[in-house]
Formats: C-alpha cells, structure tokens, sequence
C-alpha cells in the first residue's frame, strides 16, 4: 500500500511538473524569451513517460514532435516574422490530410497496441502537430487548430485520470481564443 502511494504522488507530482513548464514555455514564448525552448523540451520529456504510462500513444509521439519543433523553434526566433495567411483550399487539404493520418494511425494503435481511445489519441495528435507547424510559420489560424487538439485533449487526459493536465488545456483553450480574436487577455 505504501509503495502505491508513493507511485502516485511521484506520477502526479510528474505531471505537475510537466504542466509547471508547459506553462511556463507558454508564457516564456509570448514574452519572446529564449529561455522558453529549454523550459520546451524539458516537458515533453516528462510527458513521454506520462502519456506512454496512461496509454495514450499518438500523443507520446507528439511529444517527441514537441521537441523537435522546439529545437527548432529556437533556431527561427531570430529571424523576422511576419503573419500569413493559407488559402481555404489549403486547409480543406489539411483536414483532408488529418483524416487520413488519424485513420491509417487509429488502425495501426488499435491493431498493434493496447492504446486507450486511439481515434481521439490519434485526431488531438493531428490537430496539434498540423497547429504547431502552423504557428512556427507563423499562420493565424493556427489558433483554431490548436483550439481543436486543446478542447479534445481536454476530454482525453480526463478519461485518463490526468485531471492536472486538464487544468492546463483549460488555460489553453482560453489562450487560443484570445489569441485568435486578440481579445488581449491574457498575453
């Protein structure tokens, strides 16, 4: 019983600290710090074993994404960005894109693995990598996609018992909208 106690307070203290520096890496990227792509691949370590521990396997993936694209998020900062925009034809390709990818990535989670909802796993995935690869360029409606994957994480991580973590996609899904309708709330 002792050692089961002990299991838990480490995980959720784990999951603590991973949401601490996601957030932290949030507010860092906002204030333009380079300090925030350290703070970036630290919490992605931890949700590693976090989402590999919950069976959630598409988003262990998208947590080795999360450090790529933070290694090289910090090789972009120093250029100058400027916002863009993409064609609806481009995000109806994207959506096309998405679907396909959930497809083929639900099929083989579910065929090879013992993955807990891997349609949902494998849409929060797509909708998060699809978003980030979006904000690195960085286009506006990056916002809505990464609304999306923040929403259906929301729904995810609590099925998963990983209430910590919902509290984070909450501030998120607030941060998405007000950074896609510049409401200025909260950056």
């Amino acid at each position: 019983m002792v050692f089961l106690c002990t299991m838990f307070t480490t995980f959720r203290f784990l999951e603590i600290t991973a949401v601490a520096l996601n957030l932290l890496f949030t507010w860092l990227y906002a204030q333009n710090n380079p300090w925030c792509f350290a703070v970036g691949v630290i919490s992605p370590m931890i949700y590693i074993y976090i989402t590999y521990q919950r069976k959630i396997y598409a988003d262990t993936f998208l947590q080795f994404f999360y450090i790529a694209s933070t290694i090289a998020g910090y090789f972009r900062m120093s250029e100058q960005w400027q916002q863009q925009s993409i064609s609806p034809p481009t995000h109806l390709l994207l959506i096309g894109l998405l679907f396909v990818a959930v497809g083929i990535s639900s099929k083989i989670l579910r065929a090879r693995t013992d993955a807990a909802l891997p349609s949902l796993d494998s849409l929060v995935t797509g909708l998060a990598i699809i978003g980030t690869v979006l904000m690195m360029w960085p286009v506006h409606a990056c916002w809505l996609y990464l609304l999306a994957a923040n929403v259906l994480s929301l729904l995810l991580y609590a099925n998963r018992k990983l209430y910590v973590s919902c509290g984070m996609f909450a501030i998120y899904i607030i941060m998405c909208i007000d950074a896609y309708w510049q409401i200025g709330l909260l950056i």
